[in-house]
Parts: structure tokens; sequence; C-alpha cells
């Protein structure tokens, strides 16, 4: 199994038929014997100019939240790991990282207690991930309530905020009562509002420009589902909607949003393409502000099976990269990246990836560095799924 897998890492780092490098940056099994892996969280720290990833993994007897540090070259290690039977929770694992202007890190991490509440939990580092501290654990009114934070982002001038869903029991306990939720932090971590609440909705990502202005974007939800994507334009004081958009299948809505470096706004994610749950991947753009959007890519392998679009990010060149997974005739998670090179216009795959052993990688992290862009997530094996982080460079430039 050793000479597979080594010879598998190997043919990860050929060229493929899309004139592009994939070279394995971590290939992380678990602690002490493996039964899965699962990075959910990557980003670039440009301070120290390092990758955080984040999640969480587990053994034959324990399952430990998991936060490991790398450089452009490799060289990761565990900077901190946590077994869950020393906690108050029964699973939990890093879902993202932001970097404020003052060097520190945020890790957001969702974690179930033994009254199967779901907890929204806030990390921070302030001397460069060698010690961490819960600055907010955000909790459900009700036992057995869901608060789940999805997306982190940093502002200009200092401002932390956090996309995410909240589930709870209705005041006569008959139903469930959903929200979207913006929490933020103007305080570096040592408090804590909520920005925007709208019930019905769930909320999934957000970002900033360089001014502060802030867009989020998720699923508005109730018999059917439909995008919704929202905009603050003054530091999160008020909100408003400025997309919408239904699917054929009257299911779907945005995982992540992203505004570039040009100020231009997208929304990412899935919508259904038909009444049989087949989603197809889409990104939605506005050049405007906001004020109009266009789809400008639907994408799967197979027209009959799922595809999503996860997460984007910017080169320093100012190209632009999308990563998500879309399903095979045969069940199996491929990592897809996609690109554009016309301001997010257009876009065309430039990586289709299986992972280490050809059984699936399902890729949905992302991040850009000075030199570099990573990718990570889990790497499907025969006998569980590894943590999986790799190095994108392209060869036709």
């Amino acid at each position: 199994m050793k000479k597979l897998i080594f010879f598998c890492l190997l043919i990860l780092t050929c060229l493929d038929a899309f004139a592009a490098r994939i070279t394995v940056s971590d290939y992380f099994q678990g602690i002490g014997g493996i039964r899965g892996g699962n990075t959910q969280a990557l980003a670039y720290s440009p301070v120290e100019a390092a990758y955080y990833s984040g999640g969480a993994v587990a053994t034959k007897e324990e399952t430990f939240w998991v936060i490991r540090k790398g450089s452009e070259r490799g060289g990761w290690k565990t900077v901190f790991s946590v077994p869950l039977s020393k906690t108050p929770f029964l699973w939990a694992g890093f879902k993202g990282f932001a970097f404020d202007r003052f060097g520190r890190i945020f890790a957001i991490s969702r974690a179930m207690d033994r009254q199967r509440t779901v907890h929204w939990i806030v990390h921070r580092s302030s001397d460069r991930g060698a010690s961490w501290q819960v600055v907010d654990d955000f909790t459900p009114f009700s036992p057995g309530g869901l608060n789940y934070p999805y997306h982190i982002a940093a502002g200009p001038f200092g401002e932390i905020c956090i996309a995410g869903k909240g589930a709870d029991t209705s005041e006569d306990g008959k139903e469930k009562v959903f929200a979207s939720i913006v929490r933020c932090s103007w305080t570096g971590g040592a408090s804590w509002f909520n920005s925007d609440w709208v019930l019905g909705a769930w909320g999934s990502g957000i970002s900033f420009d360089r001014h502060g202005e802030i867009l989020t974007s998720g699923y508005e939800i109730g018999e059917t589902s439909r995008l919704l994507t929202r905009l603050s334009r003054d530091h999160g004081k008020t909100w408003k909607t400025v997309d919408t958009l239904s699917f054929p299948g009257q299911q779907g809505g945005a995982i992540s949003s992203f505004i570039d470096a040009q100020g231009t706004y997208y929304a990412l994610g899935s919508g259904w393409i038909d009444p049989t749950g087949t989603r197809r991947w889409f990104i939605r753009r506005s050049g405007d502000k906001g004020r109009t959007w266009q789809t400008v890519d639907q994408f799967s392998l197979e027209a009959n099976k799922n595809a999503e679009a996860y997460e984007m990010t910017q080169r320093p060149s100012g190209e632009l990269l999308c990563v998500g997974y879309a399903l095979d005739s045969l069940g199996r998670h491929h990592m897809i990246l996609r690109r554009s090179r016309d301001q997010g216009r257009s876009w065309h795959t430039v990586v289709d990836h299986l992972g280490v052993e050809g059984r699936g990688f399902y890729g949905h992290n992302l991040s850009s560095g000075r030199r570099s862009v990573m990718v990570s997530g889990a790497s499907y094996l025969e006998n569980g799924r590894a943590w999986l982080t790799v190095k994108y460079e392209d060869t036709d430039r």
C-alpha cells in the first residue's frame, strides 16, 4: 500500500491535460491510526507567508480538532490538536480562517455537545498559531438547536465578520425556525454582535472590499429555496438584498461569496436543475456594485450528476480561480478548478483531479499566496479518507 500511495503521489506531480501542475503539499492521514480526515478550512497569512489548514481527523479511538500550518514549500506541522474526549463536544471541526491587520488569527468551527446542540465557536491566536483561545461560543436559544458558521472574513479597518445559519425550535415547540446570521466583532474578538439576522434563510458566504463594504450570500428557504445575496455599505449597520435567483428544480443557493481587487462581486454555489435533486455548479457576477447580476458559469461533468462551486480566490496576476467538486458516472468526487482571465466573464477547467488513490478528491478550500495557490479537502481512500492539500501551478503562461 505504501508503494501504491508513493506512486500516486508521483502521478500528482505530473502535468495533466489542462497544462497545470498539481503537487502534494500535505497528505495527513490522521493521528495514531487512520479512520478518517477532512480539512474544511484553508487560508494564507500574508504577514507570516504561511498557510493555515483546519478540520477534523479521527483515529480508531478518538476524534481530534486540528489546525495545521505550512508554507508554499510545504513543511506542514500540527499547531492545534485537541481530542474531543477532553471537551464537552461529540464532534467538531474548523470551517475557516481570517487574519486581521494586527496579525491576529481567527478560526471558526462548529461543535455538537452531548445534548446535540451545535455551537458556533471562534478561536483566536495572537502569537502566530502557537496558542489559541475561545473568544466566542454562540449557542442556540434552545437545546438541540444549531448555530453553524460557514465563512469568516476580515475587513480593512480591523473588522471580523462571520456568515452562517441558525436553527432553533419555535416557541410552541412544533417546528424549526431558520435564520441567516452575520456576526461581527469590531474589537479584535473581545466582543461580538449580530449584524444581520434574516428569518427563513441560511447564510454561508461573506467577503469585504477595500472600503469595508460587506457582501454575503446563501439560501432563502421555505417549501422551495433560492439564492439570496445581501450587501452592507455602512460596515454592517444596515443590509439590503441585492440578488435572488430561483432554479429549475426549485432548490439551491450560494455556498460562498467573493469580491475581487477590481470591486466585482461574485456569488457561487449550486442549484437543482430538475426535481430529482441533481445540482449544477454556478457562478453569479455583478460588475456594478450589486445593481445587476449575470450567471457567468454553469458546470457539471455529467448531465445527471451533482457539481458544486465552493470557493474563489484571485492571484496577484489578476486571474480568478474557483474550486468545487463534480461527480462522475461512478459516483466519484472530482476536485475541479476553473479559471477566468477576463475578470470573471468566462471560465474554463484547468484541473480535474481524483486524489491520491484515484477514488475521489472532495476539494472545497482554496487560497492564493504570493507565488502559489493551494487547494485542500478530503482524498478518498480504500480504507477511509485523508486530509489532502495540493499546490496548483499553471504551465501555459
